[in-house]
């Protein structure tokens, strides 16, 4: 895969960030090749995990800035993540109107 490829994913779920005071939804997705061997959120290791929360939790405390929180520590399963993804989309239709 080559950096900026646009690629078929499958949507495993979602969190939400509080980032900055500010919520930052980031939705979990995989290669749909790999859709095979990964089925579902649960299908992910406990571990890959906890540090992907480590790491949404962590990446902008380089920088200088306070640890973010995810709200509730959970992942937001498919239907209320797709709500998200729409949801968004429409805000992104709404302002790149000129």
């Amino acid at each position: 895969m080559e950096v900026g490829e646009i690629i078929e994913i499958k949507v495993l779920g979602s969190l939400c960030l509080i980032d900055q005071g500010e919520i930052d939804w980031k939705v979990i997705a995989i290669n749909a090749a790999e859709s095979e061997r990964i089925k579902s959120i649960q299908d992910l290791e406990k571990g890959r995990m906890e540090s992907i929360f480590n790491w949404f939790r962590k990446v902008k405390t380089f920088d200088g800035k306070k640890e973010n929180q995810i709200y509730k520590n959970k992942i937001f399963g498919i239907d209320e993540t797709f709500k998200v993804i729409v949801e968004n989309h429409e805000q992104w239709k709404q302002h790149k109107k000129p």
